[in-house]
Protein backbone atom coordinates (compact mmCIF):
# COMPACT_ATOMS: atom_id res chain seq x y z
CA UNK A 1 0.00 0.00 0.00
CA UNK A 2 1.20 3.70 -0.34
CA UNK A 3 2.45 5.75 2.04
CA UNK A 4 0.89 8.23 3.20
CA UNK A 5 2.60 12.16 3.08
CA UNK A 6 2.51 14.64 6.11
CA UNK A 7 -0.03 15.79 5.29
CA UNK A 8 -2.11 12.32 6.02
CA UNK A 9 -3.24 12.41 1.72
CA UNK A 10 -2.26 9.10 -0.09
CA UNK A 11 0.65 10.05 -2.42
CA UNK A 12 -0.33 11.16 -5.81
CA UNK A 13 1.42 10.57 -8.84
CA UNK A 14 1.33 11.90 -12.59
CA UNK A 15 1.94 9.13 -14.80
CA UNK A 16 2.43 10.39 -18.53
CA UNK A 17 2.44 8.29 -21.57
CA UNK A 18 1.06 8.97 -25.11
CA UNK A 19 -0.50 5.13 -25.25
CA UNK A 20 -3.96 4.86 -23.89
CA UNK A 21 -3.62 1.44 -23.85
CA UNK A 22 -0.14 1.15 -21.78
CA UNK A 23 -1.50 4.35 -19.78
CA UNK A 24 -4.42 3.37 -18.42
CA UNK A 25 -3.84 -0.20 -17.15
CA UNK A 26 -0.77 1.02 -15.22
CA UNK A 27 -3.34 3.77 -13.74
CA UNK A 28 -5.55 1.15 -12.32
CA UNK A 29 -3.01 -1.07 -11.02
CA UNK A 30 -1.48 1.61 -9.39
CA UNK A 31 -5.33 2.98 -7.82
CA UNK A 32 -5.65 -0.29 -6.33
CA UNK A 33 -2.39 -0.03 -4.70
CA UNK A 34 -3.86 2.86 -2.78
CA UNK A 35 -1.85 5.77 -5.09
CA UNK A 36 -4.03 8.67 -6.21
CA UNK A 37 -2.90 8.95 -10.63
CA UNK A 38 -3.45 11.41 -12.75
CA UNK A 39 -2.96 10.48 -16.01
CA UNK A 40 -1.07 13.11 -18.87
CA UNK A 41 -1.05 12.24 -22.31
CA UNK A 42 1.69 14.63 -23.48
CA UNK A 43 4.17 16.53 -21.99
CA UNK A 44 1.69 19.91 -22.75
CA UNK A 45 -0.81 18.25 -19.98
CA UNK A 46 1.63 17.05 -17.87
CA UNK A 47 3.02 20.89 -17.26
CA UNK A 48 -0.40 22.45 -17.10
CA UNK A 49 -1.76 19.67 -14.49
CA UNK A 50 2.41 20.14 -12.51
CA UNK A 51 1.22 24.28 -12.83
CA UNK A 52 -2.11 24.20 -11.48
CA UNK A 53 -1.48 21.42 -8.78
CA UNK A 54 1.16 23.83 -8.00
CA UNK A 55 -1.07 26.91 -7.69
CA UNK A 56 -4.00 25.66 -6.16
CA UNK A 57 -2.67 23.24 -3.57
CA UNK A 58 1.23 24.52 -2.48
CA UNK A 59 1.12 27.25 -0.77
CA UNK A 60 4.24 29.44 -1.26
CA UNK A 61 4.61 33.44 -1.48
CA UNK A 62 2.55 34.85 -4.62
CA UNK A 63 0.40 31.97 -5.01
CA UNK A 64 -2.68 34.04 -5.00
CA UNK A 65 -1.49 36.78 -6.88
CA UNK A 66 -0.14 34.47 -9.68
CA UNK A 67 -3.46 32.34 -9.89
CA UNK A 68 -5.48 35.57 -10.21
CA UNK A 69 -2.62 37.56 -13.04
CA UNK A 70 -3.53 34.03 -14.81
CA UNK A 71 -7.13 34.34 -14.44
CA UNK A 72 -7.38 38.34 -15.44
CA UNK A 73 -5.11 37.96 -18.41
CA UNK A 74 -8.38 35.51 -19.80
CA UNK A 75 -10.77 39.07 -19.54
CA UNK A 76 -8.17 40.65 -22.03
CA UNK A 77 -9.11 39.92 -25.96
CA UNK A 78 -6.96 37.58 -26.79
CA UNK A 79 -6.14 39.94 -30.05
CA UNK A 80 -4.85 42.59 -27.71
CA UNK A 81 -2.07 39.82 -26.33
CA UNK A 82 -1.42 38.51 -29.72
CA UNK A 83 0.28 42.10 -31.15
CA UNK A 84 3.41 42.61 -28.52
CA UNK A 85 3.76 38.74 -29.11
CA UNK A 86 3.80 38.69 -32.93
CA UNK A 87 6.36 42.07 -32.52
CA UNK A 88 8.18 39.73 -30.80
CA UNK A 89 8.12 37.02 -33.16
CA UNK A 90 8.90 39.11 -35.88
CA UNK A 91 12.10 40.84 -34.42
CA UNK A 92 13.12 37.58 -33.39
CA UNK A 93 13.44 36.19 -36.83
CA UNK A 94 10.45 33.80 -36.82
CA UNK A 95 7.79 35.16 -38.59
CA UNK A 96 6.13 32.37 -41.12
CA UNK A 97 8.42 29.89 -39.33
CA UNK A 98 7.37 26.18 -37.79
CA UNK A 99 9.44 27.88 -34.79
CA UNK A 100 7.07 30.89 -34.47
CA UNK A 101 4.16 28.44 -33.91
CA UNK A 102 6.48 26.46 -31.78
CA UNK A 103 6.80 28.87 -29.25
CA UNK A 104 3.25 30.93 -29.12
CA UNK A 105 1.34 27.74 -28.83
CA UNK A 106 2.16 27.14 -25.31
CA UNK A 107 2.52 30.62 -24.08
CA UNK A 108 -1.30 30.91 -24.43
CA UNK A 109 -1.81 27.21 -24.20
CA UNK A 110 -0.59 26.80 -20.68
CA UNK A 111 -1.85 29.65 -18.78
CA UNK A 112 -5.16 28.47 -20.39
CA UNK A 113 -5.30 25.02 -19.19
CA UNK A 114 -3.98 25.92 -15.80
CA UNK A 115 -6.40 28.09 -14.98
CA UNK A 116 -9.22 25.71 -16.10
CA UNK A 117 -7.35 22.60 -13.84
CA UNK A 118 -7.44 25.42 -10.95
Amino acid sequence: MAERDLMGDMQHLLLVDDERSIREPLAQYLTKQGFRVTQAADAESARTRLAAYAIERLRFKGSRQVGLGIFLAYLVPPSILFIPLAAIVFKLGLFDTRWALILTYPTFLIPFCTWLLM
